[in-house]
């Protein structure tokens, strides 16, 4: 009888033990999986973080953005806000063509490209400013100006764009 006391209890262990080690196993999957997910996550938010909140703070200045007719130069504007960019990405559109630009914090030469004081370098806005372009040489008028900040190395989505401007 004694045997059969000890075969009865051996049997209700061994299904406690095989409840904890699945317990366990599942607790050990789920952290295996959250820390894959939870770093796959982190990596491509990382660079999004520094894109948030600058719709207010880059933008393209509507009234100092025109077409001179006569010159066949595009003006554009760009004011920024409280925040420090590496640098803004223009894009210029006609109906046919298009040109983009890579203004840089340091400053750059950009063949058709001026600071409206009459620099042959152009710099991007820097912190609390704003500049003023001249861009020459496009074929036809101009009907878009677009402009992409880069912050923390990261090119941010289009953050503002001008659609069909007057002349100058």
């Amino acid at each position: 009888m004694e045997f059969i006391l000890n075969k009865k209890n051996k049997k209700g262990l061994s299904v406690v033990i095989a409840t904890v080690i699945l317990v366990a196993l599942t607790l050990a999957a789920i952290g295996i999986i959250w820390t894959a997910v939870n770093t796959l996550v982190e990596d491509s938010t990382e660079g999004a973080e520094s894109c948030f909140n600058l719709f207010e703070k880059v933008s393209i200045e509507d009234r100092y953005t025109c077409y001179n007719v006569t010159s066949g130069e595009t003006v554009f504007s760009i004011s920024v806000g409280d925040v420090d960019l590496e640098g803004v990405l223009v894009g210029v559109a006609t109906n046919t063509t298009g040109v983009s630009l890579a203004l840089v914090k340091g400053g750059s030469l950009i063949p058709g490209l001026r600071m409206f004081n009459g620099s042959s370098t152009v710099f991007s806005p820097a912190k609390n400013s704003g500049e003023s372009y001249v861009l020459s040489g496009l074929n036809g008028t101009p009907r878009l100006v677009e402009i992409i900040p880069v912050v923390g190395g990261t090119e941010c989505d289009i953050i503002d764009t001008v659609e069909d401007f007057g002349s100058c």
